[in-house]
């Protein structure tokens, strides 16, 4: 059902590492073949229970079993080669139901203080700078040391909001559930080398796994991950009703994943656009990208047309709009025009197009495109780099210039090249229709014949 948490494929299994830990002490220690062969295959038992495809960081018992496994990474990099899908979601809407302790503290012992220090020599290592470093520490040594204090709902003297990474709600503080499960996704990304597929739900305010995200896409870090990254699908959800969904910052991911070398699909489910921080991106900066699905989804047409010219040459396109019931109200409306205009930016490379937003066309008779104040806001070091590798062309919509008449269309598709597989409704071909004397007709005629619209290339 849309809009429904994703269920897990593979559940968190920790096997206990003092068991592990134990075995391989007797196996080096023992000289009796037979004993050997017992304990070559426990270990070897005990590896494997810790090979998984899939992880999931969502729930509460999810997160607190993520630290033995990062302990079993950390000493053994092997296992973490196998997995190759990850689910996030630390969302602060499904967060603030999280008990404020976690039940299930790590028990100190020499090897258990011995393997605490490697995750956190990795930690330093990741190159995320001191702010990012002393974050990610307080809170695994949270989650290691039983002694230390739950998050104050009211103060926390041991830490005073200096900077972004404590000065923001109590529970994205270190020494809290989504704090910590913000640091073990971070830790995650960096350990497993083979992830393919990424599922995350809004992040919301979680800055180490945000630092890491951007700084690894634009080769600010020591080292590069997400090498083999494919997919990214990204959703929402509303912990009070899931036939609701919640808003996403849809320009944030490409600042995200653009750049990854493997990175193909950018895909999003049950999400909507409101009052985005960002509402441009530099065209063509995204040069991996060829595949975009968005469904089930509110979003305006300025912002469809932005993510439509982000990608370098967009191959595929496939839109499906409303579904579900925006949990702050309203609905976002689509100008033909506008989506035209942009997919014709594109018109050299794409092979596939499929829309369906009849439903939310946005006017029945012909309007100038919306105009809007480009400012300096949210134009950052990063929109710089992207600008650099973007194809110059115009960041806005109207300011695309006009090379056909749309009047209330999307445009002829006739010198679409690419184009093999069309899936559109006939008001966005033709223009919508009203009632009027007594039967939907239409009321403007499309500027040209349907015949005279189609690409040759389609199949």
């Amino acid at each position: 059902m849309a809009g429904m948490r994703l269920a897990p494929v593979v559940f968190l299994r920790a096997a206990p590492l003092h068991s592990f830990m134990a075995g391989k002490r007797n196996f080096m220690g023992t000289k009796h073949p037979f004993v050997l062969n017992i304990q070559a295959n426990l270990i070897s038992r005990q590896l494997s229970d810790l090979s998984f495809r899939r992880i999931r960081v969502a729930t509460q018992q999810d997160i607190n079993r993520l630290y033995p496994l990062l302990v079993a990474y950390i000493q053994n990099p092997a296992l973490a080669s196998t997995v190759t899908e990850l689910v996030i979601d630390i969302s602060t809407s499904g967060c603030r139901y999280y008990q404020d302790r976690d039940s299930t503290p790590v028990a100190a012992g020499p090897e258990k203080v011995a393997a605490h220090a490697q995750l956190e020599d990795h930690t330093r290592a990741l190159g995320l700078g001191s702010d990012a470093t002393t974050f990610m520490q307080h809170s695994l040594s949270w989650k290691f040391n039983p002694q230390l204090p739950p998050a104050n709902p009211y103060s926390d003297p041991q830490h005073p909001p200096a900077n972004k990474y404590y000065s923001h709600g109590i529970g994205d503080r270190p020494n809290s559930i989504r704090g910590f499960a913000n640091v073990a996704a971070t830790l995650l990304l960096s350990l497993c080398p083979n992830i393919q597929l990424l599922h995350m739900y809004e992040l919301g305010y979680s800055p180490p796994l945000q630092d890491f995200l951007i700084r690894n896409n634009y080769g600010r870090l020591p080292a590069a991950h997400l090498r083999r990254l494919e997919r990214v699908h990204l959703q929402s959800w509303d912990a009070r009703d899931n036939r609701e969904y919640d808003h996403l910052e849809f320009l944030d991911y490409f600042r995200f994943f653009g750049r990854l070398p493997a990175l193909r699909t950018y895909s999003a489910d049950c999400v909507a656009e409101f009052q985005p921080a960002r509402e441009v991106a530099p065209p063509g900066s995204a040069h991996g990208v060829t595949r975009i699905s968005i469904a089930n989804a509110d979003v305006s047409g300025d912002m469809l047309g932005t993510i439509i010219r982000v990608p370098r040459a967009l191959e595929e396109f496939t839109l499906s709009l409303g579904g579900l019931t925006y949990n702050k109200g309203g609905t976002a409306l689509v100008n033909p025009k506008t989506l035209g205009k942009c997919l014709l930016e594109q018109k050299g490379t794409l092979k596939s197009l499929d829309l369906d937003v009849a439903a939310i066309i946005g006017s029945h008779k012909e309007e100038a495109e919306e105009q809007m104040d480009d400012n300096d806001y949210g134009k950052d070091e990063y929109f710089r780099l992207d600008e650099q590798a973007g194809n110059g062309r115009p960041l806005r919509s109207f300011d695309l210039p006009n090379t056909r008449r749309y009047g209330l269309t999307i445009g002829s598709l006739h010198d679409f090249e690419a184009l093999e597989h069309l899936a559109i409704s006939v008001d966005l071909m033709l223009g919508p229709r009203v009632w009027h004397d007594g039967m939907m007709r239409r009321v403007i005629p499309p500027p040209f014949r349907l015949v005279d619209a189609l690409p040759r290339t389609l199949k």
